[in-house]
């Protein structure tokens, strides 16, 4: 069954105005409807240093061709970021020293886990929610809904073609 307000089950605004079962005492307050899709790349935060902006410029022109961006998602997308490089700083790092590294104590020296093996799995986990959002897998592209334009009605043009038909 598709309605029930299931997650991600739910027709969008475009799909309903297509299928004719769009209202607008329904579906006018959908925030697709109230709230478009950004038309272009927000400036990153400014704390970013150059590869941080230039990984921020690649992700956001990848989410605003698939017009899913928004102003709302800037904070989101600094995470999506950040955690992008945590998690290829403690990779470059378990690849250096290795996942296992030895550490001096009283008793002599022992092996441990490499501390950076947390942070990465942590930062990826923060990385592949977010990535999920956008749908930056082919699983994930599956669920993400897309808003398209909706086409500007000109009252005029109507007009002239005799208004609005009627089915009989």
């Amino acid at each position: 069954m598709r309605g029930g307000g299931g997650a991600g089950l739910r027709k969008s605004a475009t799909e309903k105005q297509a299928a004719g079962t769009y209202r607008k005492d329904r579906d006018a307050d959908r925030m697709e409807v109230v709230l478009p899709p950004s038309d272009a790349i927000p400036p990153p935060p400014p704390h970013f240093d150059k590869r941080h902006v230039a990984k921020w410029n690649e992700t956001a022109d990848k989410v605003l061709k698939a017009r899913i961006l928004h102003d709302l998602d800037t904070d989101f997308l600094q995470s999506y970021v950040e955690n992008w490089f945590l998690a290829a700083d403690a990779m470059k790092d378990i690849q250096q020293r290795g996942a296992v590294i030895w550490i001096e104590n009283e008793n002599g020296s022992r092996p441990i886990r490499n501390p950076n093996h947390l942070a990465y799995m942590e930062a990826i986990k923060i990385v592949k929610a977010i990535g999920e959002k956008f749908g930056f897998s082919p699983r994930d592209r599956q669920a993400v809904k897309v808003t398209e334009k909706a086409p500007v009605k000109s009252t005029i043009l109507e007009a002239m073609n005799g208004g609005k038909k009627k089915a009989i």
